[in-house]
């Protein structure tokens, strides 16, 4: 365990160069954090709970299809995050390929967000003028 103290935004972004594998907290999980370490390269292995607040990072990690980084327990999120330290293959290869997947994915993709988001706006309009 490493602690740092005050750092600049450049040198918070480096400290994710020393890191191999990201620990998501519960029952509060992670939301700017998880993405900072997934765009850095850093794997999240992350526990689904059972309200908003400890299912942000599940979401951010499903919607990259890295649903193996998804825990359902605790003794299922220890188990994964053994197994992905112990597998330094698949571990290399994420690292790798870690900005390639969230490039890809529907995180950065604006045009389908922004589809999406005018679908509810005329949605919510629709029913509005309903009423």
């Amino acid at each position: 365990l490493i602690l740092i103290g005050d750092t600049n935004r450049s040198e918070h972004l480096e400290t994710y160069q020393r890191i191999d594998i990201a620990l998501d907290p519960f029952p509060f999980s992670g939301g700017i954090t998880t993405l900072e370490a997934l765009s850095m390269a850093v794997p999240v292995i992350t526990m689904n709970g059972d309200r908003w607040v400890s299912r942000v990072s599940t979401s951010v990690i499903r919607s990259i299809g890295l649903e193996d980084c998804i825990a359902h327990s605790e003794e299922d999120y220890i188990k994964k995050a053994v197994q992905m330290a112990r597998n330094n293959e698949k571990l290399s290869i994420l690292q790798r390929n870690m900005r390639a997947i969230i490039q890809s994915s529907p995180i950065c993709n604006a045009a389908r967000f922004t589809k999406g988001l005018e679908a509810l706006y005329q949605t919510a309009w629709h029913n509005w003028c309903a009423h």
